[in-house]
């Protein structure tokens, strides 16, 4: 009988005791050698216990034999997987993002399986996106979000490659940071309303730092000797944030609630239009949205201490990078006020 010949092979590589096993094969879809390792390991002194292992180890052969000749019969779709992917610790923001994400993927090939997404696929993906009028740096989140589905099916073995889609994306262009002028929030305070807790959580966050998400989850119990002490949702980094007197203006005074701001919607929307209204009836012609308050809080952090690692450190940035981009709109601020003598 003719021999069949084998697409994966069992390899073993030298330990200080023994041997790790792994399968050695060439992947149909890039045409390169890889390994598999098997986290099995054998010592020929035991002869029973190298005799199960090497069982089992030619079941996961047999596994991957199987997937790599018939690599479509089993994968589940992308869709489907990507939804069935547990992420406890997300906010509900995020896991709302998520599955717009994953509706854009149904639209574009509600067919595709979790085997099936390559750089062709990925670059018809991306023309696609742009053709809907998507901005870089949605497209970028977008890949991302798949990449990271995709190592989820490669840590359960569904895929045996994570594919490169290196320099497919076009280049994220950062757009200038919106933020508020001391005199602008000087103006923007004395503005009357009748949300009054609105605007005064706004200016709060301007004199602080704190994101939409953390300032709702503020309670009074975080506030110690002067200071914000408060795990930050997004980035789960514990900062410590000094109150300046500016912000202390603007803290509501204790009463039954445990939050600070307990009275605020739980929707940034009705916040961000009541900001519109409220900055254009200060005079103020620029574009603000809630986080714009995050941004003023870096400007001029910078520019009353100059210190690039202590504003970061105090904004939670896991890199000083993220408040670089800071420094430049204090720098173009500058330039604009030097051009106007």
């Amino acid at each position: 009988k003719e021999k069949r010949m084998e697409i994966v092979h069992i390899r073993r590589k030298k330990l200080q005791e023994g041997y790790c096993l792994y399968l050695d094969y060439v992947s149909p879809i890039d045409g390169k050698r890889h390994k598999r390792y098997l986290n099995l390991h054998v010592n020929d002194r035991d002869k029973a216990n190298t005799m199960k292992t090497m069982a089992l180890a030619n079941k996961y052969k047999q596994e991957l034999e199987t997937e790599l000749l018939f690599p479509d019969e089993k994968l589940p779709l992308f869709v489907n997987y990507a939804r069935s992917i547990n992420e406890a610790e997300l906010s509900p923001s995020t896991q709302l993002n998520r599955l717009t994400m994953i509706r854009v993927v149904e639209n574009f090939d509600p067919n595709v399986n979790v085997g099936g997404i390559n750089r062709i696929w990925m670059t018809k993906f991306i023309k696609y996106m742009s053709e809907r009028g998507n901005s870089s740096g949605s497209i970028s989140n977008r890949v991302s979000f798949i990449k990271g589905v995709l190592r989820h099916a490669y840590k359960d073995d569904l895929i045996f490659r994570i594919p490169d889609f290196a320099d497919l994306c076009p280049k994220v262009v950062l757009k200038p940071r919106n933020f508020l002028t001391l005199d602008e929030l000087k103006r923007l305070s004395e503005v009357s309303t009748c949300f009054e807790i609105y605007k005064k959580a706004f200016l709060f966050c301007c004199f602080t730092g704190l994101r939409w998400s953390d300032m709702q989850r503020l309670q009074y119990v975080n506030i110690r000797d002067g200071v914000i002490s408060i795990t930050m949702q997004k980035t789960k980094r514990f900062v410590q944030i000094p109150l300046t007197e500016n912000a202390k203006a603007f803290l509501p005074p204790h009463k039954r609630s445990p939050f600070v701001f307990g009275e605020i919607n739980k929707h940034s929307a009705f916040m961000n239009r009541l900001l519109k209204r409220l900055c254009r009836e200060a005079k103020i012609y620029k574009k603000i949205s809630f986080h714009c308050a995050r941004h003023t809080f870096a400007v001029i952090s910078l520019e009353s201490c100059g210190n690039l690692y202590t504003v970061s450190q105090l904004m939670g940035h896991t890199t000083a990078r993220a408040t670089q981009v800071y420094a430049k709109c204090l720098l173009s601020d500058k330039i604009k006020a030097l051009n106007t003598v």
